[in-house]
């Protein structure tokens, strides 16, 4: 009986930490989607000369048009870098 309860136990824990980091996973997803992280960044890196933040709508961390939260499937899926990402690269390196 005492090794079902030890068992039952573990389980449990186990289980409560999986929930919290799923828990935790989708709260920082939705951080990423809604722009968050972004002024984090920006309110970081205000004060440094060399820095510059523009947010571009709709594109994920690979710079390609994705749509709701981001997933790993999002790795197989065939896509260009988007071109107004180009452009803002380039525009800031000729401009230093």
């Amino acid at each position: 009986m005492k090794k079902v309860l030890v068992l039952f136990a573990i389980l449990t824990v186990s289980l409560g930490f999986a929930l919290d980091l799923e828990e935790r996973a989708a709260a920082f997803l939705e951080s990423l989607a809604s722009g968050e992280d972004f002024l984090l960044w920006e309110q970081g890196l205000r004060d440094k000369p060399n820095s510059s933040f523009k947010l571009l709508e709709g594109l994920n961390h690979l710079f390609i048009f994705g749509e709701g939260l981001p997933t790993p499937f999002e790795y197989y899926q065939p896509g260009n870098v988007s071109p107004e990402v180009v452009e803002e690269i380039a525009s800031w390196v000729l401009s230093r």
